[in-house]
């Protein structure tokens, strides 16, 4: 950590001493120069104990926050990869249930082809019973004696 600190205060001390000689017609301005000569980049890196102590703490909490940050990153990656197989088994069921609705759409189609097919034939028996009931009551009224032992009804 301290390292790291380190190394930081190196690079902000090059960039403050880059950034302030830097200029775009490549002429550094009069007071780019007074600063320059008035803290060379040996005594700005000599202070380098001063900006680690200054810019320390700041940057323990910038590497905690980063800390916790990546701990919240891995925490939402578990959770992710939990919601894709989960989502992926409902996509499997979502299939299974497709093929199941086709399978039931197949066989309430078959059930009413045979309900239409069992409702003509019922038809067609209740018209042949009732029409055979009645000869049967004609053959009994052309008998002179003859008397039903069980009444039929239809």
């Amino acid at each position: 950590m301290l390292l790291l600190a380190e190394k930081s205060a190196e690079v902000v001390c090059y960039l403050i001493v880059r950034k302030s000689s830097y200029r775009s017609d490549s002429e550094p301005s009069p007071e780019d120069k007074r600063l320059k000569e008035s803290n060379p980049p040996a005594k700005i890196l000599g202070d380098k104990d001063r900006v680690v102590e200054v810019l320390g703490p700041k940057i323990d909490l910038v590497l905690s926050k980063l800390s916790s940050l990546e701990a919240k990153l891995e925490e939402l990656n578990v959770a992710v990869k939990e919601l894709q197989s989960k989502v992926t088994a409902l996509e499997i069921e979502v299939v299974s249930v497709k093929t199941k609705q086709i399978a039931l759409d197949d066989n309430f189609t078959s059930i009413e082809k045979n309900t239409v097919f069992v409702d003509k034939q019922v038809q067609e028996l209740t018209t042949k019973a009732y029409k055979n009931s009645n000869d049967v009551s004609d053959i009994h009224r052309k008998l002179p004696n003859w008397r039903p032992t069980v009444d039929v009804k239809i």
